[in-house]
């Protein structure tokens, strides 16, 4: 039995916690800390709740970084001494390069860089992620299969991980507002809202399903929709005369830029 700890325990841990948990082929024994442990204590014993951040370096291989970016290097200083050649590091963290954590704890184990998001709690997430040249494919092979049982997950070069936040890590925050903002545009015209978030959910399911599986171009798909001088049309072109893509595109802009911030604040 494989042993993972996480150091720090937030909303993103947790879901990666949970998600392996919930897979009953993945024979691993979890453990955390948090100078905050409420939400390891919501595990109700499934995750070990670690005392310090030097026992959960002491006494497991698989370490998961899941700090926020500005508190990494307070994080890792002062137990950068307890990592060895047997640890594996696994970071969560947005903006922070391998060789900037390698540096912190003194080039003395591999790390591996990744990006998750959040549907892992549901076991429908995606993971990017990036395989160090100092890695055994062991356990390489092990970290790809603990994203693999909660989502999907896809290889990415090392020098794209700021690029890819917007396209999975903060992608379900896009997502969520496009259709808070159909159910309750749909409130305003007399329908439920309730009804309205589950009815535009399903067809986000089901839009994404055509993406994957139709054999389709994106703009092939858009034409199957769009009937000349119909609704759809008129839509689209009033989201276009508005700045829906400038405003798409914009988001898309500040999220790596914030990246490349939050990496230089660490």
């Amino acid at each position: 039995m494989e042993k993972i700890g996480f150091l720090g325990f937030g909303n993103m841990a947790s879901a990666i916690a949970k998600g392996i948990l919930s897979v009953s082929h993945v024979l691993v024994e979890v453990s955390a800390y948090d100078p905050f442990p409420q939400t390891i204590e919501q595990f109700q014993g499934k995750v070990k709740n670690i005392s310090s951040a030097q026992e959960l370096i002491n006494t497991n291989k698989y370490i998961f970084l899941c700090v926020k970016p500005q508190m990494l290097s307070d994080a890792l200083s002062p137990i950068s001494d307890a990592f060895c050649d047997q640890h594996i590091v696994v970071s969560i963290v947005a903006g922070v390069t391998v060789e900037h954590i390698k540096d912190l704890i003194d080039n003395r184990c591999p790390v591996v860089r990744t990006m998750p998001n959040t549907p892992l709690l549901l076991s429908s997430g995606t993971t990017a992620i990036s395989k160090p040249d100092d890695i055994s494919a062991t356990d390489y092979e092990l970290i790809k299969s603990i994203f693999q049982s909660v989502g999907s997950v896809y290889e990415i070069h090392p020098d794209r991980f700021n690029e890819v936040i917007p396209v999975n890590g903060s992608s379900p925050a896009f997502i969520y507002l496009f259709a808070k903002i159909i159910a309750e545009q749909a409130a305003e015209y007399g329908l439920d809202y309730d009804s309205s978030l589950k009815m535009i959910s399903d067809t986000l399911i089901g839009s994404a399903k055509m993406i994957i599986e139709s054999g389709k171009s994106v703009d092939e798909l858009i034409d199957n929709v769009s009937s000349k001088g119909g609704t759809t049309v008129a839509a689209l072109q009033a989201m276009q005369q508005t700045g829906f893509s400038e405003a798409l595109a914009a988001g898309f802009v500040a999220c790596v830029e914030r990246a490349y911030e939050l990496g230089k604040t660490t």
